[in-house]
């Protein structure tokens, strides 16, 4: 349960044999196959979750085409699932993942599943400032972002500057359920 979200009121106000309607998410996560071009994937945060959907149904059908996926965390302790993007990029030479540490502070704050897995040392920056590192354009390009609404927003910006359509470009902003008021959404 989070705190001032939805689940947080079920045993309050449900009770067994209630009935419920529940509907699936209506984000825009998932792969569109017809695209011929490399795929960047950026994901901040739990914004992994939806991304790895992606990437793996990339990599179940063979597409074949390029695979860069950029996961930035504050710090090394936020850093998941790496064994499992690691296990994919050793299985599959066409994609390619990247971690990007944005806190310098907290990077080395303790062991996590990143340093189990023997990481190798880590970016650091805004994951935004690692893709404009690693690509001077982006024409050609499919993008898929998920994560918190600053990220999603600069990645789009940075990849619109670049050459990628707006048509090509498939985004999730990820809202706390802590301020609905201050992202405009209902509480």
């Amino acid at each position: 349960c989070i705190a001032g979200g939805v689940s947080g009121h079920i045993p309050s106000h449900l009770k067994p044999g209630d009935l419920v309607r529940v509907s699936g998410p209506f984000g825009t996560s998932y792969l569109r196959e017809e695209h011929p071009g490399p795929i960047i994937a950026i994901a901040g945060g739990t914004g992994l979750a939806p991304i790895r959907s992606i990437v793996a149904t990339a990599l179940d059908k063979a597409l074949g085409r390029p695979l860069h996926v950029y996961f930035g965390v504050r710090s090394e302790q936020d850093v998941y699932a790496e064994a499992e993007l690691q296990a994919w990029q050793a299985l599959h030479e066409n994609l390619k993942v990247h971690v990007v540490l944005s806190d310098d502070a907290v990077a080395d704050a303790g062991p996590s599943e990143a340093s189990r897995v023997g990481a190798q040392r880590r970016r650091h920056g805004f994951v935004t400032d690692a893709v404009r590192t690693d690509f001077p354009h982006f024409q050609g390009f499919q993008a898929y972002l998920a994560g918190p609404p600053e990220m999603v927003d600069a990645a789009t910006e940075l990849l619109s500057a670049g050459g990628v359509p707006a048509r090509d470009i498939h985004a999730d902003a990820f809202y706390s359920a802590a301020n609905p008021a201050a992202t405009g959404m209902p509480a």
